[in-house]
């Protein structure tokens, strides 16, 4: 898929092994689960100001049934994706969800 010129990230991903394999393909992941100490987390708000002003183009939202606790913030997450971006069709498949945030 072509990504808009005026895009800041790619993707935004919860986990790092997500981010890693973003990075090896060349794209420009924005980790917002937190998941290093260096990283905070980005609020589901701060993704909705991100997708509006073009910066962000996909979400990549886990579901509650991946081994391990989902980020502290998967509720605002899970909540924020479906109703600001559209599911990708084919990548629906729980655990993940693929989110257009393209306006």
């Amino acid at each position: 898929m072509a990504l808009l010129a005026a895009e800041r990230y790619d993707l935004a991903v919860q986990w790092a092994p997500q981010a890693g394999q973003c990075i090896t393909r060349g794209l420009d992941p924005l980790p917002i689960g937190g998941f290093t100490a260096q990283i905070s987390n980005v609020s589901a708000q701060r993704l909705g100001e991100l997708g509006a002003a073009g910066e962000l183009r996909f979400a990549l939202v886990d579901g509650p049934q991946l081994k391990g606790k989902p980020t502290r913030d998967y509720p605002d997450y899970a909540t924020w994706a479906p109703t600001a971006c559209r599911p990708v069709d084919g990548f629906t498949t729980p655990p993940y969800t693929l989110y257009d945030c393209a306006r």
